[in-house]
């Protein structure tokens, strides 16, 4: 599946299996009826990966809101990506700019589990609609300057949580950042966001979307894996990634 963008944040298209597709809709209708929540008319789904995710605009009492559901098999849970949200808000400083979680919610059915979240609504766009980007976006200084002060009070967050695997370094390292095993393996671990690109960045202020992976990185390795830079943007993330309030943690 290739990534789509339109009015809301970029999303996947939406799964080929039927079956997948009915029932994340109605895992998505429970969770409104759950949060007492109205979905926008004419919204259109916006899916994760393989359908694994579903999410759309909704209005709550307390304002503009947004409903994510996620679905994992029972017995394949990965702890590390289903308790990535709640944890990010209970335990990452406010300072970081991001939408508040303002509810979640767990139940089972058959062999599928279920995490129904509800954030506040962001207005503002994300940079790009796609993970991967050639050509460098038009963004004020100042929106640099957020992006450098964010990772560093990430960085200064202690937790054992893992965002990123070894076996994936290896490949990725060298993939997008031209980064070899040798020069990595003796990084400092510091945390990091897990999924940091342009299509998780709101502009022109900056808001990050998506917690669900955050943890342990190599000097935040993972905050420029998914992103083809081209040259001056490549030297101007890796400034910012490797900037020594960043790096020390």
């Amino acid at each position: 599946m290739t990534p789509v963008t339109g009015s809301y944040p970029p999303a996947w298209s939406e799964p080929d299996d039927r079956i997948v597709i009915r029932r994340m809709r109605s895992a998505h209708a429970r969770a409104c009826e759950a949060f007492c929540v109205t979905r926008l008319p004419q919204a259109p789904d916006v899916w994760g990966w393989n359908g694994r995710t579903i999410a759309a605009p909704v209005t709550a009492t307390d304002g503009p809101a947004w409903l994510k559901v996620t679905q994992s098999p029972r017995r394949q849970i990965i702890d590390t990506f289903w308790t990535g949200a709640v944890l990010a808000h209970e335990q990452l400083p406010r300072s970081i700019p991001r939408p508040k979680l303002r509810s979640w919610q767990d139940w089972t059915e058959s062999r599928w589990a279920y995490r129904a979240e509800l954030y506040d609504r962001v207005t503002r766009g994300t940079v790009t609609g796609h993970a991967i980007i050639t050509k460098s976006p038009s963004l004020p200084s100042g929106w640099w300057a957020e992006v450098r002060t964010a990772l560093a009070a990430i960085a200064a967050v202690r937790t054992q949580r893992l965002t990123i695997q070894p076996g994936f370094l290896d490949w990725a390292m060298p993939h997008y950042l031209g980064i070899s095993h040798a020069d990595y393996v003796g990084m400092p671990w510091t945390t990091a966001h897990g999924d940091f690109h342009f299509a998780n960045l709101c502009g022109p202020h900056l808001a990050i979307l998506d917690w669900e992976g955050w943890g342990l990185a190599p000097n935040a390795a993972a905050e420029g894996t998914h992103t083809e830079l081209t040259g001056a943007l490549r030297q101007r993330a890796a400034a910012i990634i490797t900037s020594p309030d960043i790096a020390r943690g």
